[in-house]
């Protein structure tokens, strides 16, 4: 492509030559103007066609002036030829644009894609990173929730099992009572009776009570008295009333209890999907990561590919116009060749015409004549 374009700007422009200069430069150079007919024998037709062309102008007679003529029929020749070579050349050329052409615009056509599924992979890419920052931050706030959630709970169930404790407890403490007041032996009496004073210590009975309690409960049934008695009913009866206001607070705490298991259920299952919420962002934002590098190697190869079938296009091109320039300098050095067979020569030949030079050239493509037409 470089040598390409330093052979268009070599031959552009070119100084104004004389016809002779013009068709010396074209045969004898079968390079840019190549033909069958060898390079020696161009290059001898260009040496000798200065004089020949002296020849043919001081010619005296009809004959004289009859090789000269032929010579020149004979770089004609040498021109047809190079015109039909140029002509097939530039057909060629012509395929070869198109053909970069079309390939040319699928490339194109392949990175505008990659270029619009790479931004939509950017977007997505963008999207799955805020929408895990703002899950991770949704499961942190969750976790948090479900600590205090927790801690609550906890707190509650802790609360209720005591009071549970406390009413089964009682519950005991009157089974006790039951046996104190039935009899029990010698050998037990001591500890249970300790133990009902205890309860009833813990539970703040009233002093008296407490006092008469522990008489009244190391009495044999026969050796109690009226006053043991009532002792013994006060004690069941408070009992009693502890029990009540246990099992009353149990059940007023019962439905806040559901509902705080309720509640911690809820935040545990809240947090779960949370969680899972973030793995699946994670697991889809590194998918899309992924995906973001395929397409940006993907879109660095097209673009690279378009570069690439660009600068195959422009060679093409370019080769096309010096075909073109070519076939333009051909028909002008046919010209010019033309008007050198013109030349008078000193007899005048009025008497008898000249043989005419053939000039024909090869039928051109539009493309050509185009070219040659503002050569």
């Amino acid at each position: 492509c470089s040598d390409t374009a330093d052979r268009l700007q070599t031959r552009m422009p070119r100084k104004a030559m004389s016809d002779l200069e013009t068709v010396v430069a074209v045969l004898s150079d079968p390079e840019e103007y190549p033909a069958p007919a060898g390079a020696g024998l161009r290059s001898m037709l260009a040496l000798d066609l200065p004089g020949v062309v002296d020849a043919l102008s001081s010619a005296t007679t009809p004959a004289e002036a009859e090789v000269p003529r032929e010579l020149l029929q004979m770089v004609a020749k040498v021109f047809r030829s190079a015109s039909g070579c140029c002509l097939e050349k530039l057909k060629e050329s012509e395929m070869q644009v198109s053909e970069a052409n079309a390939l040319r615009a699928a490339s194109e056509a392949r990175h505008s894609s990659s270029s619009a599924t790479l931004e939509e992979a950017e977007v997505l890419a963008a999207k799955l990173k805020s929408d895990l920052h703002a899950a991770r931050e949704t499961a942190e706030a969750e976790h948090s929730n479900h600590r205090d959630v927790e801690a609550a709970t906890e707190h509650m169930l802790e609360s209720h099992a005591a009071l549970e404790k406390e009413l089964a407890l009682s519950k005991q403490i009157a089974l006790l009572v039951q046996d104190l007041e039935a009899g029990v032996s010698a050998a037990a009496l001591p500890s249970m009776v300790d133990v009902v004073l205890g309860h009833l210590a813990d539970n703040n009975a009233e002093q008296a009570l407490q006092v008469a309690a522990g008489s009244a409960l190391q009495r044999p049934p026969e050796e109690r008295q009226a006053f043991d008695v009532a002792t013994l009913e006060a004690i069941k009866a408070k009992i009693a009333d502890w029990q009540a206001h246990f099992l009353e607070k149990l059940t007023a705490s019962a439905p806040a209890v559901e509902a705080a298991r309720a509640e911690s259920l809820g935040a545990w299952a809240i947090l779960d999907v949370a969680t899972d919420r973030v793995k699946e962002l994670e697991t889809a934002k590194s998918q899309a990561e992924r995906a973001l590098e395929i397409e940006h190697l993907d879109y660095s190869e097209t673009e690279a590919e378009v570069r690439e079938l660009s600068k195959a296009r422009s060679s093409c091109l370019i080769q096309q116009t010096l075909l073109e320039a070519a076939a333009g300098e051909i028909n002008n050095a046919l010209a010019a060749l033309a008007r050198l067979a013109d030349t008078p020569t000193q007899a005048g030949e009025q008497a008898q015409a000249p043989k005419k030079i053939d000039l024909e050239l090869p039928a051109l493509s539009d493309g050509l004549r185009v070219a040659t037409a503002g050569a």
